[in-house]
């Protein structure tokens, strides 16, 4: 057996582990939060699609109408 088939298992970050190391950096910070209001339209759009059930396919066919 080769040595990949018995290592641990590669992790995969998390959103906040991704988000942290980024912010990390201060002009990175400051363009994130620059982006803020956006961020929470985005939010609220998914929040909303997701209250209607919706895929996002049937978001953007419902946006053609």
């Amino acid at each position: 057996m080769s040595n990949t088939e018995h290592s641990a298992p590669r992790h995969h970050p998390s959103w906040r582990e991704v988000r942290d190391t980024f912010l990390a950096d201060p002009d990175l910070q400051q363009a994130y939060q620059d982006l803020a209001t956006r961020f929470a339209v985005v939010q609220q759009l998914i929040t909303r699609r997701e209250q209607r059930g919706w895929s996002q396919r049937e978001l953007a066919d419902s946006s053609l109408r």
